[in-house]
């Protein structure tokens, strides 16, 4: 899976009983649509994060795409039984869980360091 432009697998993390979690950072051009496992992701605006949950003999079992309007990029995670505890940093104004939140360096054109973020995200099919 990928687009035209550089993706990254940037984590994995097992739960401890019955599945794993992958984050990809996928960084496709404007409006580009990308299949993964099956799922057709949507670029939007900048690249996204995107988590697919994985049965412990690969089948994948959900895609959640972290939809942002700026470049996030994840940095831990730690697998439970029900998602993830997901943390990264980013520019701009975040969309995380479907809560809006502004960094408070600027936005994303600025000469700035970036925020850090932390959110549970819900991966059960």
């Amino acid at each position: 899976m990928g687009s035209g432009r550089v993706d990254r697998g940037h984590l994995a993390s097992w739960n401890g009983s019955d599945s794993f979690v992958v984050a990809l950072l996928l960084t496709a051009d404007f409006g580009e649509t990308i299949s993964v496992e099956g799922t057709i992701v949507d670029s939007g605006e900048s690249g996204d994060i995107v988590l697919i949950r994985y049965a412990s003999d690969g089948t994948a079992l959900s895609v959640n795409q972290q939809a942002s309007p700026v470049t996030e990029e994840p940095k831990g995670m730690v697998a439970a039984s029900a998602g993830v505890i997901l943390a990264g940093e980013f520019m701009g104004t975040l969309k995380m869980s479907g809560t809006y939140v502004t960094n408070s360096g600027g936005s994303w054109s600025d000469v700035q360091p970036a925020d850090l973020f932390v959110t549970t995200i819900n991966l059960l099919p």
